[in-house]
């Protein structure tokens, strides 16, 4: 027997969001900016050089104009992926309200992310490893595995 997600998570599952909050527009490195600096074309800002900083990113005009040296720092872009691990073992199934908790987060946490843009990948813990495809939560989870998640990890 499979657990399924509920009809609850199932409404509640497009209405979250991860925390990408930033959307790169047109870059071809990744659908969002990132937090950090990195080496992307998207501009964010100038900083005063330091030893070691790669000669690359001098800003030669604002060296013109200032007389320091300044490096230009980028923003970084990233194609963001969320893995899913879920524990496919029996001691998961043992209550049916937690198998039931299992199969709803795993639906909203990869419905939240599809929604964002991110890559799903969603793997099946048990006696093998298993991928799913996100498609496939619907129909939930065997929870029948015998070996326990340590052994499987």
């Amino acid at each position: 027997m499979r657990t399924r997600p509920t009809r609850a998570a199932l409404e509640q599952a497009g209405r979250w969001r991860l925390a990408f909050r930033e959307r790169n527009t047109g870059g071809v490195a990744g659908r969002h900016l990132a937090r950090t600096s990195g080496s992307s074309l998207e501009f964010q800002d100038r900083r005063a050089y330091q030893p070691g900083d790669d000669v690359r990113n001098l800003d030669w005009r604002a060296f013109a104009r200032t007389d320091q040296l300044l490096v230009k720092v980028h923003r970084e872009e990233v194609l963001p992926r969320l893995e899913l691990l879920v524990d496919g073992s029996r001691s998961m199934a043992v209550d049916a309200a937690k198998a039931e908790l299992a199969a709803d987060v795993a639906r909203v946490l990869a419905d939240a992310a599809r929604i964002d843009g991110c890559e799903v990948r969603c793997i099946l813990l048990g006696d093998e490893v298993r991928r799913i495809e996100p498609e496939e939560l619907e129909l939930g989870f065997p929870f029948e595995a015998r070996a326990p998640l340590e052994k499987t990890l």
